[in-house]
C-alpha cells in the first residue's frame, strides 16, 4: 500500500511538472509572438515613412511602376 502511495505521488509530481513545462512553453511562445509583432510594426512604419519620402521626391503626377522605382533605387545605390 505504501508503495502504491509513493507511486501515485510520483505520478502526480510528474504530471504537475509536465503541466508546468507546457505552461512555460506557452508563455515563451506568447513572448516571442509579441516581439515579432513589435518588429513587424517597426518595419511597417519604416517602410511607410521611406515610401512617403520616395513619393515626395519622385516627379509628382508621373506614374512610376514598381520595377522603375526598383531600378532607380538600384542605380542610386551603385552610384554611391
Amino acid at each position: 500500500m505504501k508503495d502504491n502511495n509513493n507511486l501515485l505521488g510520483f505520478i502526480d509530481k510528474k504530471n504537475n511538472a509536465l503541466e508546468k513545462e507546457r505552461q512555460l512553453k506557452n508563455k515563451e511562445q506568447i513572448i516571442l509572438n509579441r516581439n515579432n509583432l513589435k518588429e513587424m510594426k517597426k518595419k511597417n512604419i519604416r517602410l511607410l515613412t521611406r515610401g512617403t519620402y520616395l513619393e515626395e521626391i519622385l516627379v509628382p503626377g508621373e506614374n512610376w511602376t514598381d520595377e522603375e522605382v526598383k531600378d532607380l533605387l538600384k542605380k542610386l545605390a551603385v552610384s554611391q
